[in-house]
Formats: C-alpha cells, structure tokens, sequence
C-alpha cells in the first residue's frame, strides 16, 4: 500500500503547481477522457466516475490517476502528451499502468497482476461546436505470480497477455456548458504467451470486444455531470444489452 500511498500524495502536490486555470465551461474533447485533449497548464481534474483525477504540468502534458480503483486494489497512473496542438486537430500519446495486488479483494487474490497501456488519439476539431476523433492502443498484461486471475470480465491463466484496439468519437456542444458525446471501442481479443485466447464472459475467442457509449453532459462552473448509457458486447452475453452511466468530475 505504499506505492498507492506516493502516487496520491504526488498528485496532491502537483495541485500546487502555480498557472491560469480554465474552469469555465466544457471544451470540446472534455467528454472523452481517453482522447487527444489534455489539460491546461495549473489545471486540476477530480474525477469520480469515469474521468480520472489528473493534473496539467504543461499546457501540453498531464499525468493521472483513478483513485476510485483503489477500493478494487488496483493502483493506476497514467500520463498523456499532446504532440500536435492545432487549430484544427490535435494527436496525443497515452500510456497507463494498472497494478492489482493479491491483498486486494477476492477476486483479484489469485496473484499480483499488472498492466501496461499505450494509446494514439487523433482529433479533428471540425468548427468550435463540433469535433471527431479516433484512436488505436495496445495492452500488455503481466501475471507475476503464479496462479489464475479473474477479475470476472477478463480471465487469464498465463504468465502474461497481450490485445491491441481502435475506437472513434465525437463530441457537439451546445453552448459553452452543455456536451454530447458518443464513443465506440473495439478491442481484438487478448492472446497469452502461449497462445491461447482468453476468454471474456463467455464471448468465442474469435469474437471482438466493443462497447459503444452515448452521454449528455453539463457544466456548472467547476462541476460537471454526464448522464447516459453504454453497451458492452461482454454484458450482451450475459443479457445485459444497455447500461446506464454516470460520470461525475470537478475541474479547476
């Protein structure tokens, strides 16, 4: 639980890095936190849901963390840097590492288990209201104990794993504090070090993983809530077709 210890206490710190921050209203690309925009130098985001909590070093890169994932004992940080910062698109690269610990709730006491992520997300800012994006990833998966992991969604029995993906979105705003968002990912399934697929609630390894996601957001000052609802084809095959989702953050 150290590890987990520093990475917050750096975060917190870092809140203090003097700057101009941006807090009013919602810009297009705020919807997605996965892609191509990062935050404004000084600026900090305190995620709940599904936005993470992150803070902008540079106007061009920031790190972060999603402290809600330590009450399932993973640790996560991540750091994102926008390489291209345009009036008309944006291209960013992201990397993430999850850590789950074997002291961590049951379903992740098989054995410690960690995961290194890599994305490239494009954004093409069509006019102030309207933006498109798309990005690719892959992921990297390590087992460093011996053991099964399951984690009810994935499932893994090998020393190690491996899967890359693609996805695209768009956000429209209306006005400067109100945003629509929809996004669809796909992922090819995840191969271990010996070859054999594994399994994700129940779908064929032949099968692709996706999820689509639509969600209305608004901004009030430094507030932001988003109300939608999701689809996953691994909640598909258990009868689950659409889910509702709430993304709750703040951003000062």
């Amino acid at each position: 639980m150290k590890t987990i210890s520093t990475m917050i206490s750096a975060l917190a710190l870092l809140t203090a890095l003097p700057g101009i921050a941006h807090s009013d209203g919602l810009r297009p690309g705020d919807g997605d936190p996965n892609g191509a925009d990062t935050l404004r130098r000084g600026e900090t985001q305190v995620g709940l849901t599904i936005h993470p909590m992150a803070v902008g070093l540079t106007d061009r890169l920031q790190i972060s963390t999603h402290p809600i994932l330590l009450l399932l004992g993973v640790a996560e940080l991540g750091a994102k840097l926008k390489i291209i910062d345009g009036n008309d698109f944006d291209l960013s690269l992201a990397g993430n590492y999850f850590h789950m610990f074997a002291d961590g709730p049951s379903a992740l006491a098989a054995g410690n288990r960690g995961q290194l992520d890599g994305s490239l997300a494009f954004a093409w800012h069509a006019n102030p209201s309207f933006t498109l994006g798309a990005r690719a990833s892959a992921a990297r998966s390590f087992i460093y104990d011996d053991g099964k992991v399951d984690l009810g969604i994935a499932r893994l029995e090998a020393s190690g794993a491996s899967g890359v993906g693609g996805g695209a979105w768009t956000d429209v705003a209306f006005g400067q504090h109100d945003l629509l968002v929809a996004t669809f990912d796909m992922l090819q399934p995840l191969v271990d070090d010996d070859g054999a697929a594994v399994t994700v609630n129940g779908v064929r390894p032949s099968d692709r993983h996706w999820q689509a996601s639509l969600m209305y957001a608004h901004a009030w000052e430094s507030f932001r809530l988003g109300l939608g609802a999701f689809s996953n084809s691994a909640l598909v095959a258990d009868g689950h077709e659409v889910m509702p989702m709430v993304d709750i953050w703040w951003r000062f």
